[in-house]
């Protein structure tokens, strides 16, 4: 399956939730890789909106504390952008429309594909 979907930025809040350590182990041990503190922001397109709501097969990280607080559950479904590894992350709790793909990746994928707001990208399911 595909996922189309255009670069948008996003709140700021993937950079400091990626950066939690508890975060990062839990992503390696479930996806196989420490993901880069920060998540790219899809809007996705129309004719994939349907299958962005499908649940795909999804990897769970669940019950996360840091300092006595509850952090959100996660489901992770592997995808890839252009053969890099990645992770579609579904949240608990987020603040971003149900339109918006949230994606993690061991490497920051704006800089790696050049991508800026508005470019199309594809995700590989």
């Amino acid at each position: 399956m595909e996922l189309k979907g255009e670069v948008t930025s996003g709140l700021g809040k993937g950079k400091y939730y990626m950066s939690k350590e508890v975060y990062q182990e839990a992503f390696d041990e479930k996806i196989g890789f420490r993901p880069f503190p920060g998540t790219l922001n899809l809007e996705v397109d129309e004719d994939s909106r349907e299958d962005f709501e499908q649940e795909e097969e999804t990897l769970e990280i669940r019950e996360v504390y840091e300092d006595g607080e509850r952090l959100s559950n996660v489901d992770i479904t592997p995808c890839k952008i252009k053969g890099v590894e990645c992770g579609l992350l579904r949240l608990e709790f987020t603040e971003h429309e149900d339109d918006i793909a949230e994606v993690i990746a061991p490497v920051e994928l704006r800089e790696k594909f050049n991508l800026e707001d508005g470019d199309k990208i594809v995700l590989k399911i």
